[in-house]
């Protein structure tokens, strides 16, 4: 199997490092060790100066929010709550709340590592350490490799889900989710990709000159230059819908008109039709949670494209301009992202996924929190084609969900009649049989 690397992985480390600098840190954020779940803490909220900043369990107070503010001499960190700074102490090498002055001892530098930060003072060039016994007050050592010195910074404006976030609820839902059985009987169906000859795809592939976009590299290029330029060319309005016909010409259209966008399912149903367009095997796959209560209606909707190259399906993301990779810099399907987070394996978000070319995507909460959640259950259409959604009379439409053997419901076929248009969604436990490329 031929494996594609993007400039290999030293390229790809130089480039996330180049943008850890650059990347624009929350306003106000939660600051979570590494390896605990204790978080920046102002022991019962004391509006004191001196006191001393330890680490407790999230509880969702504001005397665990920060401020981070970026100056010339670098960062200051203050409490929403005593509105006083992050200090460095020299006299016992801990880490208390001033008044801000200007001194030195309240500037920071902030540096990404590994997906998580490190803290400096400016003033001693010490680091904000995790103690041995993860309590009592932070302290400053010098800078060492161990994980002790790592902290996430975490926009606390995820409200509620913060919580879900910090105590990763959503990966140890995903990780109790069951297995699939490979050798269950799975229904008589075959999938289908419509050629790119035609008509309406080969108009589509002329019209917005399809063949240009994707240029002439490899399969891998072809594929992340057209995923670039629809995530650059429409953007993603969550809440705005799509067009009545669902088709790429209409629903870019539709997204084009005042800029207005359109939501994750129609940007990725327009580049499935562009990637068919193409000749490319390709599906949109809706990405569900688990959402036993009916009370989650949240869900993604992403792209699988097959590469004939690395002889294997691959995640693509135009919403957030995403694909994943493992720690060797190959690119990673949707069944191998989510074993990865099951399994604990290393992942790589490639560094420019972002929302509208207005913020960046992290790791950590574009996979750990967001997907994490939304990889519970999978399903997408069993006939991958042009203008495959449009309901019209006498029309049928087949999907196919993907569950773990913990599905508790029948995997028997079901069937519902709108406007004409007959829909049968199939059920299976066998991801072999889902993810079936011929």
């Amino acid at each position: 199997m031929m494996k594609f690397k993007l400039s290999l992985l030293f390229s790809l480390l130089v480039i996330l490092n180049i943008r850890a600098e650059e990347k624009e840190l929350p306003q106000t954020a939660v600051i979570l060790a590494f390896d605990s779940k204790l978080v920046f803490d102002l022991p019962a909220g004391t509006t004191n100066n001196g006191a001393s900043i330890g680490l407790w369990k999230y509880n969702k107070g504001e005397n665990q929010v920060w401020r981070i503010i970026k100056h010339d001499k670098g960062y200051t960190i203050s409490s929403t709550f005593s509105r006083q700074v992050l200090t460095a102490s020299i006299k016992d090498s801990t880490v208390a709340q001033q008044p801000y002055t200007n001194d030195e001892l309240q500037y920071w530098d902030i540096v990404e590592e590994e997906d998580a930060y490190k803290l400096m003072n400016k003033a001693t060039k010490l680091y904000i350490s995790l103690n041995e016994n993860q309590s009592g007050p932070l302290s400053l050592s010098a800078n060492h490799r161990d994980n002790n010195q790592k902290w996430y910074i975490i926009d606390s404006n995820y409200g509620n889900s913060l919580k879900n976030l910090i105590y990763g609820s959503y990966i140890d839902m995903l990780k109790s989710s069951g297995d699939y059985d490979n050798t269950s009987k799975y229904a008589d169906i075959s999938f289908t990709y419509q050629s790119s000859n035609d008509s309406n795809l080969l108009a589509l592939r002329n019209k917005y000159k399809l063949d240009s976009i994707a240029g002439t590299g490899s399969d891998i290029l072809k594929i992340l230059n057209v995923m670039h330029w629809l995530h650059n060319y429409v953007p993603h309005n969550g809440s705005n819908g799509t067009s009545k016909i669902k088709n790429a010409i209409e629903m870019i259209k539709y997204g084009k008109k005042n800029n207005q966008g359109i939501n994750c399912r129609g940007l990725a149903m327009t580049l499935n039709e562009c990637y068919l367009a193409l000749g490319f095997k390709s599906r949109y796959v809706t990405c569900l949670p688990k959402d036993s209560l009916g009370i989650d209606s949240d869900c993604h909707v992403i792209n699988s494209v097959y590469s004939t190259s690395l002889e294997k399906w691959i995640w693509v993301d135009p919403s957030f301009d995403a694909y994943v990779m493992d720690d060797k810099g190959e690119l990673l399907s949707i069944e191998e992202v989510r074993e990865r987070i099951i399994n604990d394996k290393p992942l790589i978000l490639n560094p420019e996924a972002n929302w509208n070319n207005i913020s960046s995507q992290t790791k950590d909460h574009y996979l750990y929190h967001y997907m994490a959640k939304n990889l519970y259950t999978l399903q997408c259409p069993i006939h991958s084609r042009y203008n495959s959604e449009t309901k019209e009379n006498g029309k049928e439409i087949e999907y196919i969900y993907l569950h773990t053997n913990k599905y508790s419901k029948t995997l028997e076929s079901k069937e519902y009649t709108d406007a004409g248009t007959k829909t049968i969604y199939y059920r299976t436990i066998n991801a072999n049989a889902f993810w079936e490329h011929e």
